[in-house]
């Protein structure tokens, strides 16, 4: 399905908004393009002696960036030498150079106003040129690309849903925003700040699923979805959807079974796939199971304000002999979770005619919160996370980390020549040493959960696929210990 344009959505500037995938195929397009000369399709004329050429990874920039981590190397000798931006709206927060590259961490501002255009047409990028110096001289040089993005702000009404990428997102207090019945979850990766204050509300309304909730069953039939519960074969009640908890049998003669507990994290980590949420109870006879919970995810680079949200994803009753809808999933990921927010995820009632209740849904936090979440009805997940303050560039070949897991699993943290284990404590935190390679580190935290691994979603970055679809953080780290580039 990809990324759609939402036009409930409105932008603090222009009341538009922009849907943006990241681009290994945009920025080769990129690279081709400004490879002829600058964006208004003129050469740059010859302006005496040469500068050296240095390059940056990761490419691109982004928007809102709050801590691009990058390494800046070359065939100069950049011992010594300072960083330096010129362009107010890029800013160096660290750096670091030894031999032949320098460390960085920028933040980058978001600048230009929503367009409300869906990439890649046209490609829409801004270059920020940047200076190695030594001793008031420039010893090398680059341009840094900056993709676009809008900047997110959830007010009004309205119904959303879909999967987006933003510079940033906001909503206010005092504003309510509902799941659209029957389709796809709500999926923001937001590369900047985010304050979430409303109420996000993707609770099941009566029988009709929202955002990605699933159906109940009709009279004498099993509700949809993984975790649904069965219909009564007899007289019975039918049983309640299962999601964190297994849905509860109904009773009676014949009564249906309840569904399964069921971790459906690759539903909503993965930007096409819709049938996430709650499985809905089923339905006996007479009687219709009640609709399950939605589910949305919100991903940020920095640290989410959540202080007054409160996210609804709880499942319907069931009718007569119908099951409950179980409770859907929230899942927040940040390096900071502020501001306790309170998740209501109880599973529906079951009818009065013996049906059975609807599971507990899932509340799933990748990263440290400051404040306990309020849980209502909602069982809780830990996603992998690395510390906050971990530090971005190191002098040495090795790292000391700690983060944050869930109780008794093991978390894997990989790069692309090793990768360590580390089991998760009874609090939830974990430690391990990891060895660096010279320069940049990309680090995938994962976790390992009933035979499966799970993908961490709190880092400094995001890997993208091959078609812009974002599928889990990494946690950049540079080292500029012995043999860096």
């Amino acid at each position: 399905m990809g990324f759609a344009p939402l036009t409930p959505f409105s932008s603090p500037r222009t009341g538009s908004l922009r849907v943006a995938t990241h681009a290994g195929a945009l920025l080769a397009l990129w690279v081709a393009s400004s490879a002829c000369g600058d964006d208004d399709g003129t050469t740059r004329p010859d302006a005496g002696p040469s500068i050296p050429r240095l390059t940056a990874e990761p490419l691109p920039a982004y928007e809102g960036q709050r801590r691009y981590v990058g390494v800046i190397t070359g065939s100069v000798e950049l011992a010594g030498a300072s960083v330096v931006v010129a362009d107010p709206s890029v800013r160096v927060l660290e750096q670091r150079c030894a031999a032949t590259a320098c460390a960085v961490v920028l933040e980058v501002d978001d600048t230009t106003m929503n367009e409300g255009l869906v990439v890649p047409r046209p490609i829409r990028s801004r270059t920020v040129p940047i200076q190695a110096q030594r001793d008031g001289q420039t010893v090398g040089e680059l341009a840094l690309p900056v993709f676009f993005l809008d900047a997110l702000r959830l007010e009004g009404e309205d119904e959303i849903s879909g999967s987006f990428v933003a510079s940033s997102l906001e909503m206010p207090p005092g504003n309510r925003r509902p799941g659209r019945p029957g389709v796809e979850p709500f999926r923001v990766f937001v590369l900047g700040a985010t304050t979430l204050r409303g109420e996000l509300a993707f609770g099941a309304d009566e029988m009709a699923p929202r955002g990605g909730g699933t159906g109940g069953g009709a009279d004498g039939r099993d509700g949809e979805g993984t975790g649904a519960g069965r219909a009564a074969t007899g007289a019975g009640g039918g049983g309640g959807g299962g999601h964190a908890t297994a849905g509860a049998d109904g009773t009676g003669d014949g009564a249906g079974r309840g569904g399964a507990v069921r971790r459906d994290l690759d539903c909503l980590s993965s930007i096409t796939a819709t049938g996430c949420g709650g499985a809905g109870g089923a339905g006996a006879m007479p009687g219709v199971g009640g609709a399950g919970g939605g589910a949305l995810f919100v991903a940020s680079l920095a640290p989410i304000d959540a202080a007054g949200l409160v996210v609804d994803v709880h499942g319907a009753p069931g009718v007569d002999g119908g099951g409950g809808g179980a409770g859907g999933f929230a899942w927040l990921a940040a390096p900071a979770i502020t501001g306790g927010p309170t998740v209501r995820g109880a599973g529906g009632t079951g009818g009065s005619s013996g049906g059975g209740e609807g599971g507990r849904g899932w509340a799933r936090f990748d990263g440290a919160l400051d404040v306990a979440a309020t849980l209502d009805g909602a069982e809780p997940m830990t996603g992998p996370s690395i510390a906050m303050d971990t530090p971005s560039i190191v002098m040495s070949g090795s790292i000391d980390l700690r983060g944050r897991g869930e109780p008794g699993r093991e978390v894997v943290l990989s790069l692309p020549a090793a990768s360590i284990s580390a089991p998760v404590a009874d609090d939830g935190t974990w430690t391990a040493t990891l060895s660096l390679a010279p320069g940049l580190n990309r680090i995938r935290v994962e976790q390992r959960v009933e035979g499966q691994i799970e993908r961490g979603w709190s880092g400094t970055s995001y890997e993208f696929d091959s078609t812009g679809h974002p599928i889990g953080a990494f946690h950049d780290i540079v080292s500029l210990g012995t043999g860096s580039p």
